[in-house]
């Protein structure tokens, strides 16, 4: 190669440019190009070399990819671009713990590349500093716009951060770059739904069934429309396929014995497996008890932080953290598994005005007074896919805490914020040790007034009053537009009608407040 040119189109290129060009081929996925082109430049070269480990990642040789980036380090390489590839691989394959030394390194380093900048996207926007990840993200964007991987993470950034509008707009522009791309019409499907526009999730949907996708959240997709138009068999059917290929419970069945699917279970013993939050726990704790109606003898494989609670609450089942030998059973079953064959409608929910009692009577640590005792929990557990839908900001109740001649009772435990100071705020959480102390607080309340976590399932399965704070895309079992449930008679429900409005439900909470409890 003459001085450091390549000719390409009739064109001269400059070593680094045809570099860029390599890189630009790989970002829209023309990998034939990128190769041919990348064996014409100089192989002893070190941004060649990490061009060529972008190439056989993109090829799908994880492994490969790593080791070269490896050995480019080993051999003195660190420039901030190979840091920032190593950095990528290794978020991609969740080493989230040996990420942190190269990001450190490259704390008081910078680069002109658009390949960094997109590669610490992918890397922030994994580690959940959504933040972070929308700054990269669009730093690489300005240099380059037509890298259609970095739009995505952009638009799943934007919607994780609370903004699904401009994601629906990066997934828009995704899709100007790469029409075919099946999973971003599901995407795209996920975002209008989130902001109540369902005619276009339900279009969008379709498309991603017409593009090919063809994968377990599209599988659940369709069960959550079941679940969410109340044909409760159909949907919890489908959504069997939850568990294919997914972690969805701490003790995955592992015994030889069969699968429990409606067969007569009189005298049968059978091991059902708690799965999920612990909300799906406590609503669907209520079908142990029709299936010991049936005759069967029921062990519970429980999470320690619900054991005492369930015991307590039907001591017709054995309730255990784990089992000796789960091969002696004649059946086995996931917990959600057992409403598909219990006979039940949204005009036919068994236990609907409670099941669930505290293990014991007399919570102390309450201040005793006339005064009426609201129960309140404000998030979730970060963890879960919708916190940042469902939760809301401690601060947006400060309204509601101006009504002092009610006592204001925390039930968020691992609060991620403070009570503000008053003598009508409580806060007791440091003596709940497990679920079972929190239903004998909630026994001692008037109300609860929740986002939707495991507390608003426990008040409302212990039959207590609860007002429940939903999101404009509330989950399955909320439905829409409805204001009670079927699941549960005492709960009422107030919805969001602007997607991210919370003061609008918050405010319609405090005029019923004042209606109520004057």
């Amino acid at each position: 190669m003459k001085s450091a040119k390549l000719a390409l189109m009739k064109k001269e290129l400059t070593l680094s440019e045809a570099i860029a060009y390599v890189l630009s081929c790989l970002s829209r996925g023309q990998v034939q190009d990128a190769r041919n082109l990348l064996m014409k430049l100089p192989q002893d070269n070190v941004h060649v070399l990490l061009a060529h480990a972008r190439l056989t990642y993109v090829e799908g040789d994880n492994q490969r990819a790593f080791e070269m980036t490896n050995r480019l380090l080993s051999a003195g390489n660190e420039t901030c671009e190979t840091m920032a590839f190593m950095c990528y691989l290794l978020a991609k394959t969740g080493e989230t713990a040996q990420v942190r030394p190269f990001l450190a390194r490259l704390e008081d380093k910078t680069s002109a590349s658009p390949q960094y900048w997109g590669d610490l996207a992918v890397v922030f926007y994994m580690g959940k500093n959504y933040v972070a990840a929308l700054q990269c993200a669009q730093r690489s964007l300005k240099d380059d716009p037509e890298r259609v991987e970095i739009w995505r993470v952009l638009g799943a950034a934007q919607r994780d951060s609370g903004n699904p509008r401009a994601a629906i707009s990066s997934y828009f522009r995704a899709l100007s770059l790469d029409p075919m791309h099946g999973e971003s019409y599901l995407h795209l499907h996920v975002f209008f739904e989130e902001i109540g526009e369902f005619d276009k999730a339900a279009h969008f949907l379709n498309l991603a069934k017409a593009y090919g996708v063809n994968n377990q959240q599209l599988a659940l997709r369709d069960a959550h429309v079941l679940l969410k138009q109340g044909r409760l068999k159909e949907g919890f059917q489908k959504y069997r396929v939850r568990y294919d290929g997914v972690k969805i419970s701490n003790s995955s069945p592992e015994s030889r014995v069969p699968v429990w699917n409606g067969e007569e279970i009189t005298d049968k013993d059978i091991l059902v497996y708690c799965e999920q939050g612990a909300g799906d726990v406590i609503q669907f704790s209520r079908f142990l008890i029709e299936l010991a109606a049936r005759g069967a003898k029921v062990t519970f494989l429980c999470r320690k932080s619900l054991c005492r609670l369930i015991a307590q609450s039907i001591p017709q089942i054995t309730v255990c953290e784990t089992v000796e030998n789960p091969n002696a059973f004649d059946y086995q079953s996931y917990l959600m598994d057992l409403a598909i064959f219990m006979d039940i409608s949204v005009q036919r929910m068994p236990h609907r005005e409670g099941y669930l009692r505290a293990p014991y009577d007399g919570f102390q640590g309450l201040q005793t007074n006339e005064k009426p005792k609201i129960g309140f929990a404000w998030h979730g557990g970060a963890a879960h896919l919708r916190d940042h839908l469902r939760s809301i900001d401690l601060g947006q109740f400060a309204d509601l805490f101006t009504l002092a001649h009610l006592d204001w009772v925390s039930l968020q435990v691992d609060a991620n914020a403070p009570l503000p100071k008053g003598d009508h705020l409580i806060d007791v959480t440091d003596r709940l040790q497990d679920f079972g102390d929190t239903a004998a607080l909630i026994a001692k309340l008037d109300l609860v007034i929740s986002v939707d976590t495991a507390v608003a399932h426990l008040a409302a399965a212990m039959g207590k009053p609860v007002w429940l704070l939903l999101d404009q895309c509330a989950d399955w079992r909320w439905q829409e537009e409805t204001t009670h449930s079927y699941w549960y008679d005492s709960i009422r429900l107030f919805r969001q009608q602007e997607f991210g409005n919370w003061q609008q439900v918050l405010k319609t909470v405090q005029t019923t407040l004042r209606e109520e409890y004057s």
